[in-house]
């Protein structure tokens, strides 16, 4: 193994920006709610993106203690990592289980009700 991978592997653990944009609909609501009003819309999308991000790192961690990527964060991490490239895949678990993801949703509520 050479000293500059070895270097890397014992570096700190990476940490992942993940971007995720999305457009949701609201089909249906179980209260009246004024959804005309601007201050609520943005009130139920910063709700809706800090569900998406807490469910998001339920799945990373599930995916860290299964020790898989399906996701390839690996291949994101050797490609920018300078002398990675030969890391092994048991490597990179061991690199992966103490990796952070922070995830930045950005959610846009575009249509609300039911269309016929």
């Amino acid at each position: 193994m050479s000293t500059l991978r070895k270097k890397a592997l014992a570096a700190s653990p990476p940490v992942f920006d993940v971007r995720v944009r999305l457009q949701a609909r609201i089909l249906e609501l179980t209260i009246p709610i004024k959804l005309e009003d601007s201050k609520m819309m943005k009130t139920m999308e910063d709700a809706l993106e800090k569900e998406i991000e807490k469910e998001l790192q339920k799945v990373v961690k599930k995916l860290q203690q299964l020790d898989v990527d399906p996701a390839g964060f690996g291949i994101v991490y050797r490609a920018q990592q300078r002398g990675l490239k030969e890391t092994t895949n048991r490597d990179w678990r061991k690199i992966f289980r103490q990796a952070s993801v922070r995830f930045h949703v950005q959610a846009t509520i575009i249509r609300n009700g039911v269309i016929d």
